[in-house]
């Protein structure tokens, strides 16, 4: 009995520690945004937390009488569920408000619930939070891995895992891809849809079967059972969910400013809204009532449990920062116009943490710098080997531009000789990764650039 006792107090402390990590990890991903609004949230539904005038806007017309009715409400429920009636059917109208999830939470939902060991959620959730405000994976698999500091063949794996997910297409690259795969989980995809899908996606968006007949030689009730089954899919995967990918205003966390030689790290002027444990609620605590005591022991215990997640947020993310400057120090200085190559797994190593964690310190985070304002996320750089030294993609990017400028503009360079130029100088890329830096450095192709 003893021993079960004992087993079952374990037991308790494993969930409560782990429900504390959720906590974190759910506050340390957040942006200031949605930080400062999520503490907004929880200062209205809990009566243990106290927010000073300044910094509380609309809520500050907000009366503690109905901080205590929160409780009273907490009691009817109670009330409620085992059958005793109550007088007082007090709702709180914060109840009320919507709030909108967003394609990042509700993929998060999803990897939560399935049996991934902590790698595959680390890659699935570094994918999620590379997703564009479509729903695409446009980044390269070989230089996400590199980034992330794992094999390409996990980033693959955990690709896969994110593809499967709900709502269907998203992860894919682009449009193609993500019409494609829809049609093939609906077992519908032939030979006709692809060529239609890779060729003809212009001619189907203005109606122009004619074209598309004269090509393939298909029949126009061909051509129009399979464009309805191309209306059936979804082109852009991220909608009808809240967009957080985009934001109409960057509010940098952190600001890195020149001091003689040196960089230092100062918290942005921008401020969360200040919160702490009220006094009063430890005093209501204390009044005899068994069941008021018992709900504001609670609250009381979550006010504690977010005010410790948002310093050890805080502290996380100066951490972070602090190790990715000293890695990017002459880039940010000015001394230098390309990154280190640098990878979230050596971050991790250097602060003692899951490389998860490194990632979603950076979800979302800005840095207000002397080169401008920036995202924590872009100081990271994969690494591209020359002779055994490690060169990053803004140097090759360099080489890139380099080496057009100096082309025979009546026969300007093809995007496989540009790599076969970077061969002569050791570095070796696909076609694909120079056509994507070009693009990258608004370079147009090479019939663009062609001079007649």
């Amino acid at each position: 009995m003893e021993h079960n006792h004992f087993q079952n107090q374990s037991t308790e402390q494993k969930n409560i520690l782990s429900q504390d990590m959720q906590l974190h990890m759910k506050i340390l991903q957040m942006s200031t945004m949605e930080l400062s609004e999520y503490i907004r949230e929880e200062f209205t539904s809990n009566p243990a937390l106290e927010m000073d005038e300044t910094s509380m806007g609309e809520l500050s017309s907000i009366d503690w009488d109905k901080m205590k009715a929160l409780a009273k409400t907490e009691e009817n429920k109670v009330e409620r569920s085992t059958g005793v009636a109550s007088s007082d059917d007090y709702v709180s109208p914060f109840e009320f408000i919507s709030k909108e999830k967003t394609l990042t939470d509700y993929l998060i939902e999803q990897i939560g619930m399935m049996n991934l060991s902590e790698e595959e959620v680390k890659v699935c959730e570094f994918i999620i939070f590379s997703l564009d405000k479509r729903g695409y994976f446009s980044d390269s698999v070989k230089e996400s891995s590199e980034i992330l500091g794992v094999d390409t063949a996990i980033l693959e794996r955990g690709l896969d895992i994110v593809r499967n997910l709900e709502p269907s297409g998203i992860g894919w690259p682009d449009i193609y891809e993500t019409l494609l795969f829809q049609l093939k989980k609906k077992d519908l995809l032939t030979t006709n849809h692809m060529e239609i899908i890779r060729n003809h996606l212009p001619e189907v968006a203005i109606g122009n079967f004619r074209k598309i007949e004269t090509s393939m030689g298909l029949s126009q009730e061909e051509i129009a059972r399979i464009v309805e089954d191309i209306r059936e899919t979804e082109p852009v995967p991220s909608r009808g969910f809240a967009d957080n990918n985009t934001r109409s205003h960057v509010i940098p966390d952190l600001r890195i400013q020149i001091v003689g030689e040196e960089l230092q790290i100062t918290m942005s002027a921008m401020k969360l809204p200040k919160i702490r444990v009220s006094e009063v609620t430890r005093e209501l605590s204390k009044e005899g009532n068994p069941e008021l005591e018992a709900y504001l022991s609670i609250k009381l215990q979550e006010a504690m449990k977010l005010l410790k997640s948002i310093d050890m947020r805080k502290s996380t993310l100066e951490r972070v920062t602090e190790a990715v400057m000293k890695h990017q120090k002459k880039y940010l200085l000015g001394k230098s116009a390309f990154l280190n190559p640098l990878s979230m797994k050596t971050v991790a190593e250097e602060l003692e943490v899951h490389e998860s964690t490194v990632s979603r310190t950076v979800r979302e985070k800005y840095l207000c710098t002397p080169r401008g304002t920036i995202a924590l996320k872009s100081l990271f750089s994969a690494s591209h080997s020359s002779n055994g030294d490690e060169l990053s993609p803004d140097y090759i990017k360099n080489l890139i531009g380099q080496i057009i400028e100096m082309e025979d503009k009546l026969h300007p360079f093809s995007d496989q000789k540009i790599a076969e130029e970077l061969m002569k100088k050791d570095v070796e890329i696909s076609r694909r990764t120079v056509a994507k830096y070009r693009e990258s450095e608004g370079i147009p192709s090479t019939k663009i650039r062609k001079r007649r």
